[in-house]
């Protein structure tokens, strides 16, 4: 926000109202006196750059003296200071509105400036009005900016779906294995979304004879072909063959009841 030498030159004629050399307010004062010490207590904080302990004596000075303008006033400096500009101009606007109102009982409202030029609350506070509203205008484009929702990511290119499924059945049946069932699920979902070309292939361990093995090949891949199907892929987009025993996915000897190896391949072309 305002450098502080910025309005400074202005504002510091305000302390030339009063003294402040005590440390707190006189015994026996009125509420108006306490309220003006508290507010040129805040005042020398402010030229200390201490605007904590300042906002303390001002909220102090307008709980005595809610109509002081000059506590108005320097709140709003304050508050302009540490980049709160709505709360700046909210103070600014009270302290003209007070010194308008012209009832504040034993405040001179006439402040020795700059070369000796008599200012007034009210024409110390538009001044700052008129620099605040630059800032706050600054201030909320740069806080827009920053808030603006940033642009969208490229859209990533989709990650092609694998060309090969396979799910497996248990021992000399046709019937998927626990896991494969939820499996199987998932791919026939994305089968009938993608409506492609498919292929199944059945196979079985090499345990039993191969005759029986081409027979069992046959029902696994027929009923994984059905599945599919029911699931709405068009039969004439699928194609089912049996290998057997042959070709199998992990090769072993005669007479391995191998699990990899019972399971039927989807492929995708």
């Amino acid at each position: 926000m305002t450098s502080s030498t910025q309005n400074l030159p202005i504002i510091a004629g305000i302390m030339l109202l009063s003294a402040c050399a005590a440390t707190a307010p006189p015994m026996g004062s009125s509420s108006v006196e306490r309220a003006r010490w508290y507010s040129n207590q805040g005042f020398e904080k402010i030229r200390e750059h201490d605007y904590d302990a300042a906002k303390t004596n001002l909220d102090k000075a307008l709980e005595i003296e809610p109509k002081l303008p000059i506590a108005h006033l320097n709140l709003g400096w304050v508050y302009e200071e540490t980049g709160k500009c709505p709360e700046a101009k909210e103070q600014y606007d009270l302290a003209i509105a007070e010194e308008k109102a012209g009832d504040y009982p034993g405040f001179s409202h006439t402040l020795q400036g700059p070369n000796d030029k008599n200012l007034t609350v009210t024409k110390i506070a538009n001044a700052n009005l008129d620099k605040l509203s630059k800032e706050c205008q600054l201030q909320t484009a740069q806080t827009n900016a920053a808030s603006a929702t940033p642009p969208s990511p490229a859209p990533q290119a989709a990650v092609p779906a694998p060309a090969q499924y396979l799910v497996y059945f248990e021992r000399n049946t046709d019937v998927l294995t626990a896991e494969s069932v939820g499996q199987f699920a998932n791919i026939k979902s994305q089968l009938v979304r993608r409506a492609t070309q498919v292929q199944v292939i059945g196979h079985t361990d090499t345990l039993g004879s191969m005759a029986k093995n081409e027979a069992l090949s046959q029902r696994r891949a027929a009923f994984v072909k059905s599945a599919l199907v029911a699931a709405g892929l068009p039969a004439d987009r699928i194609s089912a063959s049996a290998l057997g025993e042959r070709e199998p996915l992990v090769p072993t000897a005669d007479g391995v009841a191998e699990p990899r190896n019972r399971c039927v391949v989807i492929r995708v072309r």
